[in-house]
C-alpha cells in the first residue's frame, strides 16, 4: 500500500503559501534593549511564546489534500523561544543567536485511498529545538549577511492496522549574501543558500543548493521592483508532486520578477 506522506515536512522552511501560518502565533512577545556602554555596544533581546495553529485548509497542506489526505483539525503546537542581537562597537556589525522550541503534538488525519476506502489516523510529532546563529555587516554601499541553522525532529504518520510511517529528519542549512548599492535606487546582489537533511539517504533528495543573482530598483520609498535568477541543485525543499507527475529533476533554473510595496 502506498505511503501518502511523500511531501509533508511539518517543520520545513515556510514557503510563500504557508508563511502566515508558520511565522505567526497566538501568544505574546517581550522585547527590549540593554545598553552595554560605549565600548561594548548594545544588546537587543526578544522572547515569545504561545500556540501556533496551521489550519487544515492552509497552503502548507496542498499536496496532502491533492492526495486524498485531510487533517480536519489542522496542526496546533505550543511554541516558545528567544533571540539576542548584539550591536557591536564596530559600526554596522551585528551578531546574533536564537532558539525556538515546539512541544510534542498530535493531530487527527483522514486518508482516502482509491480502491481501499477512507481511514482515520494520527500525525504525531516530537519536541523540536531549533537553533540559529547569524550576523550582518553594513558599510556605506556594501552589505554582507550570513546565517546557520539546525532543526532535528522525528515523529510518525499512522493509521491503525493499515500503516505506520515514521519520519526522522535533521535539517542543517545556511546562507551567505552580499549586496552593493550601485546608485541611490539600484542595488545588485548575490547569495547562496544550502539546505541538507543529514538523516536522508544520499542523492538529490538529501539537499538543495541555490545560487542566485539579483537586482532591485526602488522607484520610491515604498515601491520597488526586483529580478532574480536562481540556479538550484537538489530537491529536498518542498515541490508540489501533482504538478510534477513524471518526477523531479535534480537541477532547476528559476527566474523571478517582482514588484513590491513596503511601508
Amino acid at each position: 500500500m502506498r505511503c501518502p506522506f511523500l511531501r509533508l515536512e511539518p517543520f520545513a522552511p515556510p514557503a510563500i503559501e504557508s508563511r502566515n501560518s508558520l511565522l505567526a502565533h497566538y501568544g505574546g512577545v517581550v522585547y527590549g534593549t540593554v545598553k552595554l556602554g560605549q565600548s561594548a555596544g548594545k544588546l537587543e533581546y526578544r522572547g515569545w511564546g504561545g500556540e501556533r495553529s496551521i489550519g487544515s485548509g492552509d497552503g502548507y497542506f496542498v499536496s496532502e489534500r491533492e492526495s486524498g489526505i485531510v487533517l480536519p483539525d489542522g496542526v496546533n503546537q505550543v511554541i516558545y523561544g528567544a533571540a539576542l542581537h548584539w550591536k557591536t562597537p564596530l559600526p554596522g556589525l551585528m551578531i546574533g543567536a536564537s532558539t525556538g522550541h515546539t512541544n510534542k503534538s498530535s493531530s487527527s488525519l483522514i486518508d482516502t485511498i482509491a480502491g481501499f476506502g477512507t481511514f482515520n489516523g494520527t500525525f504525531v510529532s516530537s519536541l523540536v529545538n531549533q537553533t540559529q546563529v547569524f550576523g550582518r555587516y553594513e558599510k556605506e554601499k556594501l552589505m554582507f549577511a550570513a546565517e546557520y541553522s539546525r532543526l532535528p525532529s522525528h515523529g510518525a504518520f499512522q493509521v491503525p492496522h493499515v500503516f505506520a510511517q515514521p519520519y526522522n529528519i535533521d535539517y542543517r542549512d545556511w546562507y551567505g549574501m552580499a549586496s552593493y548599492k550601485l546608485t541611490g535606487k539600484l542595488t545588485t546582489g548575490i547569495y547562496t543558500s544550502q539546505f541538507f537533511d543529514r538523516r536522508a539517504a544520499l542523492g538529490p533528495a538529501r539537499y538543495q543548493k541555490d545560487w542566485a543573482l539579483s537586482a532591485r530598483y526602488d522607484f520610491s520609498q515604498f515601491i520597488y521592483a526586483k529580478a532574480e535568477q536562481h540556479f538550484m541543485d537538489g530537491t529536498v525543499v518542498n515541490y508540489d508532486t501533482t504538478h510534477n507527475p513524471v518526477g523531479l529533476k535534480p537541477t532547476t533554473g528559476l527566474s523571478i520578477l517582482k514588484i513590491g510595496v513596503s511601508f
